[in-house]
């Protein structure tokens, strides 16, 4: 619209500029009267039509008046919005919590793709000041100026103007500066929770000393409308009947016998979990046992890569090999980052039923510094076992009715936000793919933060001095000429 708005001021200009210069409409007679009379209702003609033309634009969707040009297409929509929101049958409102005049530019422009998806979106302005309280019927928390609720019948869920961008803090500046735009993933979440009828529930299993979920884990949880809630096995005769899926984070301390039937009975089930082991000098017969059930052996020690373009740093900062799957596909040109990771030995033929497929392996130089305490050099060593091994697994069982189901990771490093930041959030996206593969009642969706990538054009200096002698030289020069022998021209008619 500014483009089009901007074309047909310079043609309004130009435009005018012509009619001032005809001479003819500086004669005084009868026909210079009639010319004179032409020519304003030719300007009149003018000026509606590029009215129209600006009104009609205004009409047209978002998608077709404005461009997403930016690298990592921040304002774009994804395919599972797109198929989310095109599938409604019911009014979703939107309500901005600001006037529509001064409402933030960037929540405008994401709104109106979603307004342009289906006509069952509906985008609302509310004035905080005009309207103070509109928000409590909503939530009691304290939303910002900008911020959305999104409301669907009796269900409603609000999202404030922070929660649209991802932050970092600047220890240079000492300052929050805004890495990422999470605008799509808060909006289509909201509106995939204000249509389900229940969010899915995952059990985090505690008391053995596990490693602690982070706040970026637990947002990415929550964006995607899972319900996480903490358990322990101790208190419960059986893992609950609701539990789409059980977390089991990294226990540093064993299982007892009974806690660890628990689990397998629940997976014996149909049941899914997601499991992340972490290296530990500690013997755990009890836990390891649950994925011995379903043909997964933890091997002793720590993985190292020999090969130096699969690492990161040093060779216990493992750059996996990503191979294809379902759960990958999101991030199959893109690094997934596994330091200290364990080595996964594969039992071939427990049960026809049962299906183990590798999702990241490291190459045929790695090798496992089984004794990390004694070890003399990071270096291969003799007697150090050598060779492709898995250090993350997808394991699946077909029980006619059901499918079991484990995603299994070896380190817990994975997920801490600088190993994370390091690859751009891949190894979230990849537990998130996982989490998501196993929640079956509905289907939570979780869209990726989209990060504030600048490119840069890089040319060589031969073209810079090229183009710029171009554009500040040689076409204001020929202007200037070709305007001169026009003057000339018309100065000897």
């Amino acid at each position: 619209t500014c483009i089009i708005y901007f074309l047909t001021i310079v043609f309004l200009f130009l435009f005018f500029t012509y009619e001032l210069i005809q001479k003819r409409k500086y004669h005084v007679s009868a026909r210079g009267v009639k010319t004179r009379v032409f020519s304003i209702g030719f300007i009149i003609v003018v000026l509606l039509v590029s009215g129209g033309v600006n009104y009609f634009v205004l009409t047209l969707p978002t998608t077709m008046t404005q461009i997403d040009v930016t690298n990592t297409h921040l304002y774009s929509i994804t395919q599972p919005t797109k198929d989310l929101v095109s599938s409604l049958e019911e009014d979703v409102t939107i309500y901005v919590l600001e006037n529509e005049t001064v409402a933030d530019d960037i929540v405008q422009q994401i709104l109106g793709r979603y307004e342009d998806l289906s006509s069952h979106i509906k985008i609302e302005y509310r004035d905080m000041e005009t309207y103070p309280n509109f928000a409590a019927q909503y939530t009691l928390d304290t939303l910002s100026s900008n911020s959305l609720i999104v409301v669907c019948k009796e269900k409603s869920k609000a999202i404030d103007y922070s929660m649209l961008f991802e932050s970092q803090f600047d220890y240079g500046t000492y300052s929050s500066v805004a890495t990422g735009f999470d605008g799509e993933g808060q909006i289509t979440s909201a509106i995939s929770y204000v249509l389900s009828e229940e969010q899915p529930k995952m059990y985090a299993i505690q008391g053995h000393n596990e490693a602690e979920v982070s706040q970026r884990l637990s947002s990415r949880l929550a964006k995607a409308n899972i319900d996480v809630e903490t358990m322990q096995l101790l208190n419960y005769e059986k893992i609950p009947e609701d539990a789409q899926c059980i977390f089991i984070f990294a226990p540093t301390v064993d299982f007892s016998q009974e806690d660890a039937k628990k689990v397998v009975d629940y997976l014996k089930g149909g049941g899914h979990a997601l499991i992340i082991t972490s290296w530990t000098q500690e013997e755990l017969p009890n836990f390891e046992g649950v994925l011995e059930e379903y043909g997964v052996h933890l091997k002793k020690g720590i993985v190292a890569e020999g090969d130096s373009s699969a690492y990161y740093q040093n060779p216990f900062y493992l750059l996996p090999n990503v191979l294809a799957n379902e759960m990958t596909y999101s991030i199959m040109n893109r690094y997934i980052f596994m330091p200290y990771a364990q080595a996964i030995s594969i039992e071939e033929d427990v049960r026809s039923s049962l299906s183990i497929e590798s999702l990241l392996t490291t190459t045929e130089k790695a090798y496992i510094k089984e004794n990390m305490g004694k070890a003399e050099t990071y270096e291969k060593e003799e007697g150090d076992e050598e060779g492709s091994f898995p250090i993350g697994v997808l394991i699946t069982e077909d029980l006619g009715d059901k499918t079991t189901r484990i995603v299994h990771f070896t380190t817990e490093n994975m997920l801490t936000d600088h190993v994370d930041d390091t690859v751009s959030g891949a190894n979230m996206e990849l537990l998130m793919n996982g989490i998501t593969s196993m929640v079956d009642n509905t289907s939570p969706i979780s869209i990726p933060v989209k990060q504030y990538n600048v490119s840069q054009n890089i040319v060589n200096t031969f073209t810079a001095l090229t183009l710029g002698g171009i554009l500040t030289i040689f076409i204001p020069l020929a202007l200037l000429i070709t305007g001169i022998i026009v003057w000339a021209r018309r100065r000897k008619k």
